[in-house]
């Protein structure tokens, strides 16, 4: 009798803990978000609603210290089910970007926009450097010189990989773990669709422009997942679309209607810079962009890879 009563016991404090540890996440959440909204509110807006409406969580990446299988990463060699083929562009092996175990980031993504289970792994193909600068540079990768996978599988399917022989030695970057945080921030930018939809009035956009642009008080985030990426060129979700629609001539008039019309339908599904980690290949900066849509139904085939260099 006693055995039983311990057990039961021990099953309630862990529904307890579980439950806490549940809603926490979710208060975290709304706490961070409280915080940082009650921060940008004290600009003295005209219209503060309209900022309060943008207000977008971010999921950001910091040198972390796991490098277990599975882990979260950028570089190294990806963790892939015994039998899964290292992603190839006309026969050359592609450079390995980067791994994230999806169970990782569950809690911050309160709007349930990314898979909760599984692992994505990003790749893109890139010829031998040309000199000190890196491979040639390109603003938009073709689908075939790049891939996005997504794996839906336990843990302990996975197993460690080696370099394919083909791919360029200075290819072959080191790993260096990820650490996720939830941050919030206001889009670091006037030119994506978000600042658009919220119509400031001029006063408003004045303050705006001045927040964004004064880097002491407003730091760009950069390896990012969610929210609006800071860009070196212009808005991501412009490129995004373009390169979606595979549209070249954005004067005509119903391209560019078709382009506005799909700009507010794209995820920052991971943006990061090359330099530090990837310089090897270039100092460009790297948006995978996916519209809310194909996210939805895990079509990670049709997202879209595009760069941004100065």
């Amino acid at each position: 009798m006693k055995t039983h009563v311990q057990f039961l016991l021990s099953l309630i404090v862990s529904l307890m803990v579980f439950g806490c540890f549940a809603q926490s996440s979710l208060e975290v959440y709304e706490q961070k978000k409280e915080a940082f909204t009650e921060t940008i509110l004290k600009h003295k807006w005209s219209e503060p609603n309209k900022i309060k409406s943008i207000v977008e969580p971010v999921i950001v990446m910091r040198t972390g210290r796991n490098q277990k299988i599975g882990a979260s990463k950028f570089g190294g060699t990806p963790d892939l089910p015994e039998g899964t083929e290292w992603p190839k562009s006309e026969g050359h092996s592609m450079v390995f970007f980067a791994q994230l175990n999806l169970n990782d980031i569950a809690n911050f993504d309160q709007e349930n926009l990314l898979p909760k289970t599984g692992f994505l792994y990003f790749f893109s193909y890139f010829e031998a450097p040309e000199g000190d600068y890196g491979a040639e540079y390109e603003y938009k990768k073709e689908n075939a010189d790049y891939k996005v996978l997504y794996l839906d599988k336990p843990l302990i399917d996975l197993k460690a990989t080696k370099f394919p022989k083909d791919l360029v030695k200075v290819y072959q970057f080191k790993p260096s773990p990820i650490d996720f945080e939830l941050i919030f921030q206001i889009p670091p930018t006037i030119e994506c669709s978000a600042y658009d939809v919220a119509d400031l009035n001029s006063d408003d956009a004045a303050i705006y422009d001045q927040l964004i642009s004064d880097y002491d008080n407003y730091e760009c985030e950069e390896q990012m997942i969610l929210g609006t990426p800071c860009p070196m060129q212009y808005g991501a979700d412009f490129d995004w679309a373009l390169s979606y629609l595979d549209i070249t001539d954005f004067q005509d008039p119903i391209q560019r209607e078709k382009v506005e019309n799909i700009r507010p339908e794209f995820i920052n599904l991971f943006s990061f810079p090359m330099y530090d980690i990837f310089e090897k290949i270039g100092y460009s900066n790297c948006y995978f962009g996916i519209t809310k849509e194909d996210l939805k139904n895990k079509d990670f085939d049709k997202t879209v890879f595009i760069m941004q260099g100065t």
